[in-house]
């Protein structure tokens, strides 16, 4: 707490030069470390936003050094001079964040003051939460419950997912199965009522969420787990994208799970 945090912001203005953005807002004074969030003071309001939005400041210590290259204890010689230096980059960077204020449209300030939204419902915060906790299976699932497409809700990544059973397959050397599913996420905030789409891995950085494959070279992002990795089995489709009310009861999710959504990389 008591740092100066910087905050991403992605979205740019309409018409602005790609060159000339600055990607980031701030600096702000961290008043709150939480569990998943940081509570940052701006503009004389608190404004919550999650840590993987957020940089830390930290000040400039480079360490004397002896004739073997090895860092001295204690303070630098130059420390004053290292803290005026990055005082003065701190104050250059704050100078052309203002002139980007001064330059933005419309458009994108509504854009970032979505981003800085002071209104955080301690109950999606708390979803957040449940999304990184491993739910307890109701029963155990076998190869007879994977029907072709089934939809399940499965254990990967440290978090509670929605994917589609791809098959079946046991790799060169292992004893046992493994169960292929292609990653299903969604674009919007965490609610019961989101869509989901498939994810496709461009073997890039850039993955995306689309219907189908853009082009050939793409493929299903998939994962291979274990039965004991499978939390629920849907029984219904999904209506429009959306997951059918009778298996979000059946799940109890928003209690015993909640899903995670899908963040573009």
């Amino acid at each position: 707490m008591g740092e100066d945090v910087y905050v991403y912001v992605d979205s740019r203005a309409v018409g602005q030069c790609k060159k000339k953005w600055i990607r980031w807002s701030g600096p702000f004074k961290c008043l709150e470390v939480r569990q998943m969030t940081l509570v940052l003071m701006r503009n004389g309001r608190k404004a919550t936003l999650s840590k993987t939005r957020c940089i830390g400041l930290k000040e400039l210590e480079i360490p004397d050094r002896d004739v073997q290259g090895r860092a001295k204890e204690g303070a630098a010689s130059d420390a004053k001079q290292q803290s005026a230096l990055m005082k003065k980059k701190v104050a250059d960077l704050a100078e052309k964040l203002r002139k980007r204020k001064k330059t933005v449209s419309d458009d994108d300030e509504s854009s970032e003051e979505e981003l800085f939204n002071d209104n955080v419902d301690p109950v999606e915060e708390e979803k957040l939460t449940i999304v990184k906790k491993r739910p307890v299976r109701k029963r155990a699932y076998g190869a007879a419950n994977l029907t072709k497409d089934a939809l399940v809700v499965l254990w990967a990544y440290e978090t509670t997912r929605l994917a589609k059973f791809m098959y079946v397959h046991r790799p060169t050397g292992w004893s046992t199965d493994w169960i292929r599913c292609h990653l299903l996420g969604s674009e919007e905030k965490r609610h019961s009522k989101r869509p989901y789409l498939p994810v496709w891995k461009t073997g890039g950085k850039q993955d995306y969420l689309a219907r189908s494959m853009r082009r050939p070279s793409h493929a299903p992002f998939h994962v291979d787990i274990d039965y004991a990795d499978i939390i629920d089995v849907l029984e219904h489709k999904l209506i429009d994208g959306k997951i059918d009310p009778r298996d979000l009861k059946e799940m109890g999710y928003g209690e015993r799970l909640q899903i995670f959504a899908f963040t573009q990389g």
